[in-house]
């Protein structure tokens, strides 16, 4: 299972089982020094985290399947570079950003 940081509507068990059949094994955490800001793409409104000191995020880490992954990283699209992050907790987890 790899940990994905997620902090918007895939925090939803009804997203969670439109885009992968079943509600993920999660735990909450927060990610410092970033922070959520609204973006337009496509006509859509989305969330994307930047870089901000003195900031956090609060989400959950979402345990998902190599699969699963590959359904987020097409629904995000090649806009989105995952990155490692380290968070409040200490544990290690992957999250998208908008480049």
């Amino acid at each position: 299972m790899e940990p994905i940081f997620v902090f918007g509507n895939l925090m939803d068990d009804n997203v969670q089982f439109a885009a992968f059949g079943r509600r993920a094994e999660f735990v909450y955490d927060t990610l410092f020094d970033y922070k959520k800001e609204g973006i337009r793409i496509n006509g859509s409104t989305s969330s994307n985290i930047v870089p901000a000191r003195g900031h956090s995020l609060a989400g959950s880490i979402l345990y998902l399947t190599p699969e699963e992954v590959k359904i987020l990283e097409n629904k995000f699209g090649p806009a989105y570079r995952k990155i490692r992050v380290r968070l409040n907790s200490g544990r290690e987890a992957w999250t998208y950003i908008l480049e």
